[in-house]
């Protein structure tokens, strides 16, 4: 039998593993694409807050090249991995809620918030603050840049996902995807975005869209019905 458990508990259970279980996803030459894609839009030196930094992947590659970097995760797990992984660098890895980010306002030149992890909220209006607590700490004119996949593919799978991946008692789009652990079977909370979702919380944090990509490239343009990605570059302000 299924258990259902909220990401945080999950990302708990599997950091020692996280590396191994997800290497396809989480390997070198992925995040150095995802970084050269980061650093393009940033400016030298930048003081970034890595918003559900996970393992802390982006947070050191971007230390590494002379960015000040902060990450946060929700999950105690995945804050102690990061800080083991950093350990030849000074990054503050801290545990906390991207609803309620723990810093003042207008400290950060940029916030990111990579790898779907915006979909891992529970709540529509809990998401939105999200999105507004980054605006937040970003100084005025800085960069806040949200990773998610188009919202298009999960529209066009929408009987499939009602039927079989339905989260219990969510709101619209509330899914769950299935992973093993040992022998336990898990179901996990994720939430597919409408694009009107995307939208509303963006106003509602005064960010203006300066560019949405199809992939982490400069070339890779936003193609709604084709696109893998949905990932967008806004401006605060």
């Amino acid at each position: 039998m299924n258990k259902y458990l909220v990401p945080r508990d999950f990302y708990n259970l599997i950091a020692d593993s996280y590396d191994k279980r997800y290497v396809n996803f989480v390997n070198p030459s992925r995040t150095e694409k995802q970084v050269v894609f980061i650093k393009e839009h940033l400016a030298p030196c930048s003081i970034i807050l890595d918003v559900a930094c996970g393992n802390g992947r982006h947070s050191i590659e971007l230390a590494k090249r002379n960015f000040s970097v902060t990450g946060l995760d929700i999950a105690k797990g995945m804050i102690l991995l990061a800080r083991r992984k950093a350990c030849v660098f000074r990054i503050p890895f801290v545990v906390g809620d991207m609803v309620h980010l723990p810093f003042r306002s207008s400290t950060f030149d940029a916030a990111i918030c990579m790898w779907n992890s915006l979909q891992d909220v529970l709540g529509v209006a809990q998401r939105k603050i999200a999105v507004q607590e980054m605006s937040r700490v970003v100084k005025q004119g800085g960069t806040v840049l949200i990773d998610l996949p188009n919202p298009y593919w999960a529209q066009k799978s929408r009987k499939h996902l009602e039927e079989k991946f339905r989260w219990p008692g969510g709101e619209d789009r509330d899914y769950c995807f299935e992973e093993r652990v040992g022998n336990e079977r898990f179901r996990v909370f994720l939430h597919y975005f409408s694009h009107q979702e995307i939208e509303d919380a963006l106003v509602a944090a005064d960010l203006r869209v300066i560019e949405r990509y199809g992939d982490y490239s400069l070339d890779a343009k936003f193609l709604s019905n084709e696109s893998e990605k949905c990932i967008i570059v806004a401006e605060k302000g």
